[in-house]
């Protein structure tokens, strides 16, 4: 059964752990899902609430201003599990640094619309399994880029989709909750057994070509 609109709203938490404080907004409802942090470089509640409020009726989602590479750290212990990481924008440096100092930490990453692709970021020793989500009318990212960052990751996939543009969180939140929650299912199958979502298991054509 859905959560009521009346009790979708976030709950302001502070999470701590081992001296670290992360302010953070909490999604939740009783399930079993997997805790998924998602980090943004802005206004926490306006570009999170969208996409958290589709994903809340089966999982934990912590929205976080990425201020640390050690911040998504915290909330995964603080969760007790590993924890998947959805970084938007500029916040995707932070997560790749994250995913490179403590991969078990993490659960996935997903980098959608990932500024990190235009700031020289290597991301070739990432091992961690990585969804690369990308609007084709992004204007941060190019098609180019989404691609290059995907061949760079051994364990990853990339989506990208029509009428999705900047901030996908808020602005595509229904598209990004469903390629998430396909992506959930299919994490830990075999590479080869990975079912086709827009794409994602092939190299997308250009659509400007």
């Amino acid at each position: 059964m859905a959560v009521e609109d009346s009790v979708r709203k976030a709950s302001a938490v502070e999470i701590e752990h081992t001296g670290r404080t992360v302010e953070a907004l909490e999604w939740s409802s009783p399930t079993s899902g997997p805790t998924i942090v998602i980090a943004v470089d802005g206004d926490v509640a306006d570009l999170v609430s969208p996409v958290a409020e589709q994903l809340m009726d089966s999982n934990r989602v912590i929205g976080v201003n990425l201020k640390s590479a050690w911040d998504a750290v915290t909330v995964s212990w603080w969760a007790q599990d590993p924890v998947v990481l959805v970084a938007q924008g500029d916040a995707g440096k932070l997560a790749c640094d994250t995913a490179r100092l403590a991969p078990g930490a993490l659960r996935a990453l997903v980098l959608a619309d990932a500024a990190p692709g235009n700031n020289g970021v290597d991301h070739s020793h990432l091992v961690v399994p990585v969804l690369v989500f990308h609007g084709r009318e992004s204007s941060a990212e190019t098609h180019e880029q989404a691609v290059k960052i995907k061949g760079q990751i051994a364990d990853s996939h990339l989506i990208e989709l029509d009428g999705c543009s900047d901030l996908p969180t808020k602005n595509c939140a229904t598209a990004l909750a469903q390629s998430l929650e396909w992506y959930l299912a299919e994490l830990g199958k075999p590479t080869m057994e990975f079912s086709d979502f827009a794409g994602s298991d092939e190299e997308p054509p250009d659509p400007h070509a």
